[in-house]
């Protein structure tokens, strides 16, 4: 199948979004994803390259049609304004590392910053680099150890408990408390200072080692 135009990609989103999707439709998403993956191919070899001079590791995923799916119902977004469906995660020792790393990324083309290290989604926080290339998108996430644990530790609690896990839902469970509670502790331990002035998060650890372990208990607590 030949590139689907814009329109195609906005209609084949709009019966994904509602439902109604049918064959054609999927075969149109597989299309657009395997051009999206073709274009940004030239930024994924200049990332790697990075990523091997850095000698830091670099794993790469294309965004699954589930997950595709999921982002166009849970957002008002058209298909075809999705700049996450290929992807590549650095994992780098520290914030300072983060910073420098995103900045060499960033120098490989057009390109626009995603901090969720300061507005962290649902608890996720990490370093994100979008790269522009022929009109679609290469998203470079680049982690600390602490905040990939994290995320690591999340997307596998929303396969227990259930994908609203990642988007903040279970609120006010001991599970969503825990979550947000080690992110805040995670912000803190990076930081190097007290995650809030709230006395009643002053509980939270604050050192990577005390944060780390927090983390492990988490996961044998609940999965």
């Amino acid at each position: 199948m030949t590139t689907p135009s814009r329109t195609q990609l906005d209609q084949t989103g709009e019966r994904i979004r509602d439902g109604s999707a049918t064959a054609d439709d999927w075969a149109v998403l597989k299309a657009y994803r395997l051009s999206v993956r073709d274009a940004v191919a030239p930024l994924f070899d200049g990332v790697r390259l990075i990523a091997s001079e850095e000698n830091i590791p670099i794993t790469a995923r294309l965004k699954t049609n589930y997950s595709i799916e999921l982002k166009l119902r849970r957002e008002t977004i058209r298909l075809r304004q999705i700049d996450d469906i290929m992807g590549c995660r650095i994992l780098v020792s520290s914030r300072v590392e983060q910073d420098r790393i995103a900045e060499r990324v960033a120098s490989l083309g057009p390109s626009k910053l995603r901090d969720r290290r300061e507005r962290p989604s649902h608890g996720y926080r990490a370093l994100h680099v979008i790269l522009g290339s022929n009109g679609q998108f290469l998203e470079v996430q680049i982690r600390t150890p602490l905040q990939d644990a994290w995320a690591q530790l999340s997307e596998a609690l929303s396969v227990k408990y259930g994908i609203e896990v990642k988007y903040g839902g279970l609120r006010g469970t001991p599970l969503r408390v825990a979550l947000d509670s080690l992110s805040m502790s995670i912000d803190a331990a990076e930081r190097g200072k007290p995650p809030t002035s709230d006395e009643r998060f002053s509980f939270l650890p604050i050192t990577e080692e005390a944060t780390h372990d927090a983390l492990v208990e988490l996961r044998n607590l609940f999965l």
